[in-house]
């Protein structure tokens, strides 16, 4: 049976990932990445960070994807 983990970068400071979280981390097989944009480019890269920092498992491979841009709420 195959295993899905979602693992949250929280408040966006690596000093703050969970003993838990990089755990996950290094059990993936696959390690998704998504890419909401050029306006939150910095996310991206910080996931990545993350990855380069913490993962140590040699035989998992990143993939990274496009988010669709949402549709700006209209005002009530």
């Amino acid at each position: 049976m195959r295993k899905l983990l979602v693992i949250g970068i929280g408040a966006g400071n690596p000093e703050h990932m969970t003993v838990q979280a990089i755990s996950g981390l290094n059990r993936a097989d696959v390690l998704f990445i998504p890419d909401k944009g050029a306006k939150k480019n910095d996310l991206a890269e910080l996931r990545r960070q993350i990855c380069d920092r913490f993962v140590t498992n040699p035989k998992s491979r990143r993939v990274e994807f496009d988010v669709p841009v949402r549709a700006e709420p209209s005002p009530s």
